[in-house]
């Protein structure tokens, strides 16, 4: 028996070009303005 996985699964020579490739991140913060004015401030 061989040693290699079936249908060609596993192996990083299968997925050498995907892992090479540059990948695209997006990241993105949202921060609410949780300020307000207090009426009964001095």
């Amino acid at each position: 028996m061989s040693e290699s996985a079936p249908n060609g699964a596993g192996g990083p020579q299968n997925g050498g070009a995907e892992a090479e490739s540059p990948g695209l991140r997006v990241l993105a913060q949202y921060l609410k303005d949780h300020s307000f004015e207090n009426p009964r401030a001095p």
